[in-house]
């Protein structure tokens, strides 16, 4: 039933090299109080105190991260049962490559699938016990390497097996699983007339898309996904269940609110639901000798946006080509609010002038073309609509396109006019911390993808360095606006310190309060952490 017993090495009792744990990432002292703590079945319970020896003492401080993360394994299968893929499984590399990005594709010891809150608590509780490396994923999405996904040193907490998705009585809430992904959701909620402001590419899963934030269509309207949040229920460092709304732990739903994994994982998120309305939508392909066009014309655009809370857009370029899809949050067919649009020739349309629902605009934006698994890297930076600086970042786009073309790299340039009304919304729906300025701003969304890994090095670094040299042309400008949108940003960029110094120090003090033992900034692999920032 269960997997080889691997005892800890006798020869580190006999040197004396054991010693107690307990106060560096959890308060149990003893192997028995953990295993009272797991709530195992008689069996298991028997065969982990047997592959830990029996012991009182906890000897595993001594042992290597492989070895950890071997006993960290070990303990989990026997919590979980079933649903712990080792490494010898069939299925261990199609779980390491559901990772949206190639580079994140990491070998854990073994991936954890918790099923419940229970189970995450679990797994959880074995990690801070044994001080075992983890990570956690949702979806895979995230292209920043180890942000969901670690190596043989530790265990992968998939989330996948959570994706519950329904509907308070009354359709005001949807509760859903973080081991959704986008398309799910709106296909289950559409079927009961509802929606929720969330990801605009299917494929997106819940989990780090909301902690980051979660630009949406219609941001002018509803604010940031993550504002429309009602409730988190979330497992803390210390393995409790908690939920955190207005009214419960409030302070930590406004820190939940766009600052990643810093807080503990969470198994639930409970969000406002919309009526299904339609809107109207159109994406239009453009040749490349129209992309300065297209730059005057989205500048133009963010100023009508400004003052119309229906009015979203998709605004992508290339050195080959350009993209502009039109959303409007209301059936009104070509609306003025695109007419800047409308005297640019188009090379062709890719999705249709469509009135339809949520489902059908997502499916649309997602069918367009599949997205290959390689290497990726993005940034983000904003600053305010400014003709010289967007024109002046282009033509720096346009440089940095040439420079990387050696390493066969496709580029991208999307400008996201992000409006007034977006940032204030968060005023309402009690804060978040992401410190937006209140102003009509671009968030602009830089990204290179390339197939070899050998060229890993000179990409990221000529990426950086462009990304800079964008940065510095908006200091000139005096247009820079230091908040990042964080699901937008790199690895190598102080997302949480772009939030600004109140912000940060309150989200340290947050920290503080619910993982005063640094559970998630020590144990966890990677990610925006506050200990780096």
């Amino acid at each position: 039933m269960y997997p080889r017993i691997i005892s800890l090495p006798l020869a580190l009792q006999l040197a004396g090299l054991v010693r107690p744990i307990a106060g560096a990432y959890s308060d149990i002292a003893s192997v028995a109080e953990f295993i009272e703590r797991l709530d195992l079945s008689p069996a298991a319970s028997s065969y982990v105190t047997s592959a830990l020896n029996g012991s009182d003492v906890d000897s595993i401080s001594s042992l290597n991260e492989q070895e950890k993360a071997s006993y960290a394994c070990l303990v989990t299968g026997a919590a979980l049962g079933a649903d712990v893929v080792n490494q010898s499984a069939s299925n261990y590399v199609d779980m390491i490559q559901v990772n949206w990005c190639d580079s994140c594709w990491y070998e854990p010891r073994c991936i954890a699938q918790p099923k419940s809150a229970i189970e995450v608590s679990k797994a959880l509780l074995v990690a801070t016990f044994l001080g075992t490396k983890f990570a956690v994923r949702s979806g895979g999405h995230n292209p920043n390497p180890g942000f969901a996904g670690i190596d043989s040193q530790g265990v992968l907490i998939d989330m996948s097996h959570m994706n519950e998705t329904s509907l308070s009585t009354d359709g005001t809430v949807a509760s859903l699983g973080p081991g959704n992904r986008f398309s799910d959701v709106y296909e289950t909620l559409n079927s009961m007339g509802k929606t929720i402001m969330g990801g605009r590419l299917n494929s997106v899963g819940l989990g780090g898309y909301f902690l980051g934030g979660g630009l949406t269509y219609f941001s002018s309207k509803y604010g940031l996904a993550a504002d429309n949040i009602v409730n988190y229920e979330i497992v803390l460092a210390n393995s409790s269940i908690i939920s955190a709304n207005a009214t419960s732990h409030p302070d930590l739903w406004w820190a939940l609110k766009g600052s990643g994994t810093n807080f503990g994982i969470v198994t639930r998120y409970d969000v406002k639901a919309q009526d299904n309305d339609s809107v109207w939508f159109e994406g239009l392909n453009y040749a490349p000798s129209q992309n300065e066009k297209l730059l005057d014309a989205i500048i133009q655009y963010a100023s009508v946006a400004e003052n119309d809370s229906n009015a979203a857009i998709t605004f992508s370029l290339t050195p080959d080509s350009g993209f502009v899809e039109f959303i409007y949050g209301k059936p009104v067919e070509r609306p003025a609010a695109y007419s800047m649009f409308y005297n640019i020739s188009s090379s062709g349309t890719a999705i249709n002038s469509t009135i339809g629902n949520m489902v059908a605009l997502n499916n649309a934006i997602s069918n367009i073309t599949p997205i290959p698994k390689m290497r990726r890297m993005i940034a983000s930076t904003g600053h305010k609509f400014d003709p010289p600086t967007l024109k002046g970042a282009y033509n720096m786009f346009l440089d940095f396109a040439s420079d990387v073309e050696k390493y066969n790299a496709t580029v991208g340039f999307v400008v996201q006019p992000f409006t007034s009304a977006a940032v204030l919304h968060a005023t309402k729906t009690g804060g978040n911390p992401t410190g937006f300025n209140k102003t009509l701003q671009n968030l602009l969304s830089l990204s290179i993808e390339w197939k070899d890994s050998v060229h890993d090095n000179e990409v990221l670094t000529a990426f950086r360095n462009y990304t800079d040299r964008v940065e510095d042309l908006a200091k000139t400008n005096d247009v820079f606006l230091e908040a990042k949108a964080m699901n937008d940003a790199g690895y190598m960029q102080n997302v949480l310190a772009s939030y600004g110094p109140k912000n940060l120090a309150q989200l340290r003090s947050i920290a503080t309060q619910y993982d005063p033992l640094k559970v998630f900034q020590d144990l966890q692999n990677n990610g925006f952490l506050l200990a780096k920032a």
